[in-house]
């Protein structure tokens, strides 16, 4: 198929475990001759961990507190599933669609510069480029936080080098090996979401050592807290401010376009996976901030304290505040140690 640019899209026989698209320049295959191709190692349940994977970051476990404690539990709630129902989800529906149609490498610059204009192409990539570049700085200075609860003594810079050293590894590595890095650590924030929620539903269900069957009652600190304001405007930027902070803690849609032009049969996997995104978004991040509200009130002072002390790690989670409350003293260490895991 040849458009009016002279871009032309082939399309190799899609044999149910191959499917791959290059885009040849009027006629010639100068960037895959200079470059190579890349390999199709991702499996489809590679990419359904990533894209789970990839929008749960430490903000979920950790700065969700400050967020909490500002707008309230109910604010919480309705902002996150406001931006993630009406933001993340149709962009999610909307890249998916363009990546199964061409799962070429260049992630949505390629797509930008085909639909669009090269020159869009050009800004997206180097706008990405930075964006990301800042991203990989808070999730490295976000590691060195986490590690700095059980050791404060240690230079920070020293656990960056680490996680730098540690995330150049996994990305020189053959792309199965990364699939499966990636694989068990998005396995392992899901199994810890999961088993957060299932902690709230157990102890505010009286499953605790106080016998406490709590319930809602954290919530009668106030639902949704004023903001800059006081009365219904108050309220209403809290709201807001969550949905801004959703916007940094919830995102992924990039993931499939990233990695499109490593995935075996791209055009059987990526709807598959954009057809369950929508069940992800309400199961884990609505659901998530939900019992984050159930299980730690927003005016709880030792959450309070630990915000404005800036203590690092589990030590300022609302999950963790939450449960050593109840008296639940055991499991601190095993969260922050997956915590950490949520920063790669």
């Amino acid at each position: 198929m040849k458009t009016e640019d002279g871009i032309n899209a082939v399309e190799s026989r899609v044999d149910g475990s191959q499917a791959d698209v290059d885009l040849k320049h009027d006629g010639s295959n100068n960037m895959t001759a200079k470059y190579g191709e890349t390999h199709r190692g991702l499996k489809p349940r590679h990419v359904h961990l990533m894209a789970i994977g990839g929008s749960i970051g430490v903000g979920l476990w950790v700065g969700i507190g400050s967020v909490l404690s500002k707008a309230g539990p109910l604010s919480l709630l309705l902002g996150y599933a406001f931006w993630g129902c009406f933001f993340i989800w149709p962009l999610y529906l909307c890249v998916a669609e363009m990546c199964a149609y061409l799962p070429v490498r260049g992630s949505i610059f390629t797509l930008a510069a085909r639909f669009v204009d090269p020159a869009v192409g050009f800004a997206m990539g180097w706008t990405y480029f930075f964006a990301s570049t800042m991203l990989v700085c808070v999730e490295y200075s976000a590691v060195a936080t986490v590690m700095q609860y059980w050791d404060r003594d240690t230079n920070p810079a020293a656990w960056i080098a680490m996680a730098m050293v540690v995330c150049f590894l996994l990305n020189v590595v053959a792309v199965r090996w990364f699939g499966e890095s990636e694989f068990i650590m998005a396995s392992t924030k899901v199994l810890l979401l999961l088993g957060l929620v299932l902690i709230t539903l157990i102890t505010m269900s009286g499953g605790n050592p106080q016998g406490d069957a709590y319930g809602f009652r954290n919530w009668g600190a106030g639902a949704m807290h004023s903001y800059y304001a006081e009365g219904g405007t108050g309220r209403l930027l809290g709201w807001w401010s969550v949905v801004i902070y959703a916007g940094f803690t919830i995102a992924g849609p990039d993931m499939i376009a990233l990695a499109a032009g490593e995935i075996q049969n791209p055009r059987r996997t990526i709807p598959r996976v954009a057809q369950l995104i929508f069940y992800r978004i309400v199961g884990f991040y609505v659901v998530g901030v939900l019992a984050v509200g159930i299980i730690c009130s927003s005016r709880d002072p030792r959450l309070v304290g630990a915000i404005e002390n800036g203590e690092p790690g589990a030590a300022a989670s609302p999950w963790v505040i939450g449960i050593e409350n109840l008296g639940i003293g055991f499991l601190p260490h095993l969260i922050n140690a997956l915590i950490m895991l949520s920063g790669w």
